[in-house]
């Protein structure tokens, strides 16, 4: 049974839009890890929500460590993202995409990083900005920037991700992620790829190695092939 542990960024009070009325990072992004949550079921990967309510707000150091204590497969932070602000004191509303942070503690998360960026910013109809790491400092090139994704890391779950779900600064962007539907989509979409990852709801072809009158022997042919190294499991038909 795999595992994903999903943290909806920030609070509920966090990054509201400037151009879209009502939208908030912190309460889209929770909304957006239920339906998560709900996706990943159907392909029978379970999922823990680091905040269990929408008020909630851990550490960024629980957020992470919570993958190693409940033995995830991966971790997945989700956001939206907003630029530096112009002299003015206000965003370029015309930035926009996704992009997709991994820790660079393993050079192979850059995979999924790439099929997650890819799937969304296809969704969402605008264009990938590319999949990144982040080194902490110079002093200490091999820690990753995010803490979230440091802590997820050092705590034994290197497949470790935060998602910039578009910018919640552009209009198009913003209102696309204020939408429940488009948020079900998405998730559907993510899941099916993190699915895919895992292996998980693929078509399996298996292979029948013995058949028992008596369910003994049958338990001890599973054993047999077991220790062989292989997954063995009895049908009773």
């Amino acid at each position: 049974m795999y595992k994903v542990t999903i943290d909806p960024g920030h609070d509920h009070q966090s990054n509201v839009s400037p151009t879209v009325k009502n939208y908030t990072e912190g309460v889209q992004m929770y909304k957006l890890a239920g339906y998560l949550a709900l996706a990943l079921k159907e392909y029978d990967i379970e999922s823990e929500i680091t905040r269990k309510s929408l008020k909630d707000c851990p550490t960024l150091e629980d957020r992470g460590k919570l993958a190693g204590k409940n033995g995830s497969n991966l971790f997945v932070s989700l956001h939206s993202n907003a630029p530096g602000k112009k002299k003015d004191g206000t965003y370029d509303t015309s930035i926009t995409g996704t992009c997709v942070y991994y820790s660079l503690t393993d050079e192979d998360n850059k995979d999924l990083a790439d099929e997650l960026g890819n799937v969304i910013s296809a969704k969402m109809g605008h264009n990938y900005r590319g999949s990144k790491t982040k080194e902490y400092s110079e002093e200490h090139p091999d820690w990753d920037y995010y803490g979230v994704i440091r802590n997820a890391a050092r705590s034994g779950c290197k497949a470790a991700y935060l998602i910039e779900h578009g910018f919640h600064t552009c209009p198009k962007d913003a209102a696309y992620l204020m939408s429940d539907s488009n948020l079900r989509q998405l998730a559907q979409a993510e899941a099916k790829v993190i699915a895919e990852y895992f292996g998980a709801g693929k078509t399996l072809y298996r292979v029948q190695i013995g058949a028992f009158s008596n369910r003994q022997n049958a338990e001890a042919y599973k054993k047999k092939a077991e220790a062989d190294g292989y997954q063995a499991f009895v049908v009773e038909a």
